[in-house]
């Protein structure tokens, strides 16, 4: 039969055993969880691309400035903001006083078609034109003058993920990687782009 003493260091040590395990799985259960919320976050990576283009996907003249999610995941569009030449614009009137003021009421006959960017959400896979012109043969000149000043156009805009992971991106590095961002609060607060 032990004695006290030696029974006390056999419970010690194995309570010091017992300890030791507790603190083992509690990091690798911290460990586990940390790799899950990466695998998560990285399976709703969204990434908002802006494009322009100049015909239809049937070879039609339009000339077209597009937001499409090619990521993984749902986004939503927090900021969008545009500059035109460097300097911020706040609206498509802007931008045809920038390039193309003298033709103003040629411009008022010709099918321009846009969409509401602020807080829209967009599923991955899928976009959509936020300004579209569509090229008539009557209103040639002006029909160039806008499509060049579109080209102008830059943008910077802040989206979010499902799990409010967000981040910035500038129409100018499209070859660069979105910037990580805490939020879209900083973004929001200056001038908005407005349809």
């Amino acid at each position: 039969m032990p004695t006290p003493s030696r029974r006390s260091v056999v419970e010690l040590s194995v309570a010091l055993a017992a300890l030791i395990a507790s603190v083992a799985s509690l990091f690798i259960a911290r460990h586990q969880a940390q790799v899950m919320d990466r695998q998560l976050a990285a399976s709703v990576w969204p990434l908002l691309e802006y494009t322009h283009s100049g015909v239809t996907s049937d070879g039609k003249l339009r000339a077209a400035i597009s937001l499409r999610n090619t990521g993984i995941g749902p986004l939503r569009i927090r900021s969008f903001r545009a500059t035109y030449d460097g300097k911020p614009v706040g609206d498509f009137s802007d931008v045809i006083e920038h390039c193309c003021l003298r033709d103003t009421a040629t411009l008022r006959h010709m099918p321009i078609v846009s969409s509401y960017i602020g807080g829209r959400v967009v599923p991955a896979g899928e976009g959509f034109d936020f300004i579209s012109v569509h090229y008539d043969t009557a209103f040639a000149q002006a029909y160039h003058h806008l499509e060049g000043g579109m080209r102008k156009l830059e943008a910077r805009y802040c989206y979010c993920s499902v799990l409010d992971d967000c981040w910035v991106r500038e129409s100018e590095h499209a070859d660069a990687d979105p910037t990580p961002v805490p939020n879209c609060d900083a973004e929001h607060r200056a001038k908005q782009f407005q349809i």
